[in-house]
């Protein structure tokens, strides 16, 4: 059974949730990195803090969200590990549709429970793969703060996530460790994780 909802993306309800209001108008055709970090919080924020829209114009505006900032086929490869190369592309296919959507419909339903934590965006730097991380702390109203890395894969205007640390514990590998529990527990085939996701989200879908 898939323990936690969608943990390899939990930095995306961390953004959600953390980045403080009033901001500028945001635009994800950025030039750096962190501007970046910081222009898809300000997008969240002003949807997290619209009361007029409807929860399904919230589930479509959270969903062209997930899409503009994470690089959702590139994460969903990663948390397949090597049983994407024994898969079939159809069962691939398959396992990514169902994968946006279980992190789609799991997190919407959490848009509600934005309660004025602050995102501290801090320093970038590009580590030995390529990838640039940038730092930054979530700042609750109590307690103590969390340190997140955002790594982030891309060229100036088109940046994309790829993972997210939280307190030095990678999402995306947290993440492949479930899923590939679930597979083993079906004898190392997809379609054991294909069928646990279509469980996990609406029927009707």
């Amino acid at each position: 059974m898939i323990r936690r909802a969608a943990t390899g993306l939990v930095g995306l309800w961390l953004l959600l949730s953390a980045v403080a209001s009033g901001a500028a108008a945001p635009n994800l055709n950025t030039q750096d990195p962190a501007s970046f970090i910081q222009s898809l919080g300000e997008e969240a924020i002003q949807m997290l803090s619209d009361k007029t829209l409807s929860e399904k114009d919230r589930l479509i505006q959270f969903r062209t969200l997930l899409h503009a900032g994470f690089d959702m086929k590139t994460i969903g490869r990663f948390t397949l590990g090597r049983y994407s190369t024994r898969a079939s592309d159809a069962e691939v296919e398959e396992f990514q549709r169902l994968f946006d959507e279980y992190v789609v419909q799991t997190y919407a339903s959490r848009l509600g429970q934005y309660s004025g934590e602050k995102l501290q965006i801090g320093t970038a730097r590009k580590d030995e793969s390529g990838d640039i991380l940038v730092g930054s702390e979530i700042v609750p109203r109590e307690g103590p703060q969390v340190r997140v890395e955002w790594r982030v894969r891309g060229e100036p205007g088109k940046f994309k996530i790829i993972d997210v640390i939280v307190e030095g514990v990678s999402m995306a590998i947290t993440q492949r460790s479930e899923f590939s529990a679930v597979i083993q527990r079906s004898g190392g085939k997809i379609d054991g994780l294909i069928s646990e996701l279509r469980r996990k989200i609406p029927s009707s879908y």
